[in-house]
């Protein structure tokens, strides 16, 4: 028995129809995206030959885009089995003070991914879809120590924000048939500690002296989000802020 999922099918629906037997089919194709600047084609390349990418530079560049692009498609190749977001929650890490249980608390960190997977695939229920049926896995570094990742593409995002504990913790995790793109921009980062905001230039060090990372550097003519953004960016660079 199939079933189309579509916007009206609410996560709790989608599971029960699977405990129904009902086989819900996703209606979801990526659709085919293409490098916008020099350096996004630099990353398309490095990655179609097989290395791990390290994407750091300038909000607006299209890391996060880029990252879940080259994962998604090799997801949904078969490839890999999964996709594995790992994201550090910052003042989370003091996690109580959000309301509600673990899952829940770590909701608000997963809106880019939502936004992300809707464009890629021209669909609302994308992300959820993903997530529900075992294709996307989003883990923050609040949970991971033990676990070991296999047969994924691991999105290390928003490096900047984890302390050098967690960036070990992190890349140490992985385990069989893995790859791993890396997101950051070091200045982004929402940690108060200074030691902290140079662990991001520790990582960066590691992983250009390891042969299987490509590291790609995006600058500002690498700033695709809008006109408006490019030019707040220069008048802050200008400024030195």
């Amino acid at each position: 028995m199939l079933q189309t999922a579509n916007q009206k099918l609410t996560k709790r629906e989608r599971r029960n129809l699977r405990k129904q037997g009902v086989t819900i089919q996703s209606g979801l194709s990526i659709k085919q995206c293409y490098p916008l600047t020099i350096n996004q084609g630099r990353a398309f390349k490095e990655y179609e030959n097989g290395k791990d990418i390290f994407l750091h530079g300038t909000a607006g560049t299209g890391k996060t885009f880029l990252a879940m692009y080259f994962a998604l498609k090799d997801v949904l190749s078969e490839n890999y089995e999964k996709l594995i977001i790992v994201r550090s929650a910052v003042q989370a890490r003091q996690i109580g003070h959000l309301p509600g249980n673990p899952k829940e608390k770590l909701a608000a960190y997963e809106a880019p991914y939502y936004y992300t997977c809707s464009k890629l695939f021209n669909k609302e229920y994308a992300y959820d879809f993903l997530k529900d049926n075992g294709k996307i896995e989003f883990v923050s570094t609040s949970f991971n120590r033990g676990m070991t990742f296999d047969n994924a593409v691991v999105i290390v995002e928003e490096c900047q924000n984890f302390n050098w504990s967690e960036l070990s913790t992190t890349l140490t995790r992985l385990g069989k048939n893995c790859r791993v793109i890396v997101c950051g921009d070091t200045k982004q980062s929402d940690l108060h500690e200074m030691h902290g905001k140079k662990d991001l230039l520790k990582l960066i060090q590691v992983c250009k002296n390891l042969s299987r990372f490509a590291f790609v550097q995006m600058g500002i003519p690498d700033i695709v989000r809008s006109g408006f953004v490019k030019d707040f960016i220069i008048e802050c660079e200008e400024l030195g802020y």
